[in-house]
């Protein structure tokens, strides 16, 4: 009888063990790359249940510094979390070796102000997991992915509306949507077009418009709706059903036609792919978060600019020269070419020089409408941001030339130079050095472009020999904070 019971009992905890085993819980690990701003980091999220958890420490950096961040701790059974504060924790990203991991799930109260909400939390290796769909209903943000299982972080949409309610124009879709979605976009103004005029007015005229690049005209958001225009039609879509095809940098539109008063942040568009993907966390300015080595007021200054790059075969030996002389530079970007060379403006980028616009197309930019001069900005604008993770924030107008208009329609600063090198016209090394060398002034823009072979080897020879009689290589936006002002700088366009 006693060792009936025994066996009994053995394999009641024999089938328990085996049971226990059977449905023990367990997360996938996934391994992601994010990058924010300019810096990248690895990140672990774990698969639970087919949600992609990531760690709550995590979540706190990405957002630190946005208008989304927060600090949190737990007081027994509560999250608390203080929406708004930066982060006091330590800013490292999670590290896990293994491939899968146990966990517990554990049900709690999340505090925020006078507001609490049920929610449950994941604990792995003595980490805080959280579904980050849960914490956006808490904080404030939406969470969706797209067909290649990218996890999107987007302010709530009624709070993008509400940055873009003035009614901002924006010239085509281009501006508005990623570009893989314009077709779902092309669709849904169908839709909307024939809802409120009937199929019979949708004619062959507007077919041909909607289905041009442009689509239509005259986008803006206006309330909690997107309206447009195809020809004289009105047509409104609410914004909840396009909120998810906008593109991640939005932002720059916004900024380059107001700049200074809505920072790209209050927009908090930002993007996190499982796996390989980038996540644009906007903040304060990174250009300004950058290490620059101290600049000696009591010695002369200089600013080397060169125009219409990049070209890979010039402008990355000027960039060795700059980086064996630990000397910055400013360069004024043609949109069209950098966007074939962001490897080389994120270089330039490290190295601490500063990007600048110089149009997309190199057009005249007084000689287009209002409309086509601020695309040329916004394009190349656009391009510096994806390729360092920050705005280009002075200009240079190609041909030197600019009107009132324009500079108030971009809302940054201007530039032409205190001193033109005319290495476009000579092609000749000794003719560059020599003007430089003996025409130089302390504050001084120096224009060059890099373009050109003899230019590369004129700055070769002009970089250690400045250095030795005392001067100090500079960016513009540098050179502006020494003078405390553009305007006190020569080469500032004040019109």
């Amino acid at each position: 009888m006693l060792r009936r019971m025994i066996f009994a009992t053995v394999t009641i905890i024999f089938v328990l063990a085996c049971c226990f085993i059977a449905f023990a819980k367990s997360a996938e690990k996934v391994n992601s790359v994010i990058f924010y701003g300019a810096k990248s980091e690895n990140m672990v999220l774990f698969d639970i249940d087919g949600k992609k958890c990531v760690s709550i420490k995590d979540m706190a950096v990405i957002l630190s510094g946005s208008s989304g961040q927060f600090n949190f701790k737990f007081d027994n059974d509560k999250f608390v979390i203080e929406k708004g504060r930066k982060y006091l924790g330590e800013p490292k990203f999670l590290r896990i070796e293994e491939n899968t991991a146990g966990y517990t799930e554990k049900s709690m109260i999340f505090n925020m102000r006078n507001k609490s909400f049920q929610g449950v939390v994941y604990i792995i290796d003595n980490e805080y997991f959280i579904n980050p769909e849960d914490l956006g209903k808490i904080i404030g943000f939406d969470v969706y992915y797209n067909s290649d299982d990218e996890m999107y972080i987007n302010k709530r949409a009624e709070e993008i509306v509400s940055v873009l309610s003035d009614e901002r124009i924006f010239d085509s879709a281009e501006l508005i949507f990623e570009n893989e979605y314009i077709n779902v976009i092309r669709e849904k103004i169908k839709q909307a077009f024939i809802s409120d005029y009937g199929e019979e007015n949708f004619t062959d005229a507007v077919k041909e418009k909607l289905n041009s690049d442009e689509l239509c005209h005259d986008f803006k958001f206006s309330g909690e709706n997107l309206k447009l225009k195809i020809y004289t039609r009105d047509i409104s879509i609410p914004y909840s059903s396009v909120s998810r095809y906008i593109r991640r940098d939005i932002g720059n539109y916004a900024v380059i036609t107001d700049f200074g008063s809505k920072k790209f942040d209050e927009f908090f568009v930002s993007a996190i792919k499982i796996n390989n993907y980038t996540s644009e966390v906007s903040g304060e300015n990174a250009e300004a978060k950058r290490t620059m080595k101290e600049i000696d007021k009591n010695r002369p200054v200089i600013a080397l600019t060169f125009d219409d790059g990049p070209k890979r075969e010039t402008t990355e030996r000027l960039l060795d020269i700059l980086e064996k002389y630990d000397a910055r530079a400013t360069f004024f970007v043609v949109g069209s070419r950098a966007e074939k060379n962001k490897d080389i403006l994120k270089r330039a980028y490290d190295l601490n020089c500063q990007i600048g616009n110089h149009s997309y197309s190199h057009s005249m930019l007084t000689k287009l409408t209002l409309d086509e001069a601020k695309t040329e900005i916004n394009k190349t604008s656009n391009i510096v941001f994806e390729a360092t993770g920050d705005y280009a924030r002075v200009g240079r107008p190609p041909y030197g030339s600019l009107n009132h208009e324009i500079k108030e329609a971009s809302k940054i600063d201007w530039f032409n130079w205190a001193l033109d090198t005319y290495d476009w016209k000579t092609r000749d090394s000794d003719t560059i050095y020599k003007r430089i060398m003996e025409n130089a002034e302390n504050g001084d823009i120096i224009l060059m472009h890099d373009l050109y072979d003899t230019t590369v080897e004129a700055v070769e020879r002009v970089v250690p020999e400045l250095a030795e009689k005392g001067y100090q290589f500079v960016t513009v936006k540098e050179l502006i904070d020494i003078k405390g002002s553009p305007d006190k700088i020569s080469g500032y366009i004040r019109k």
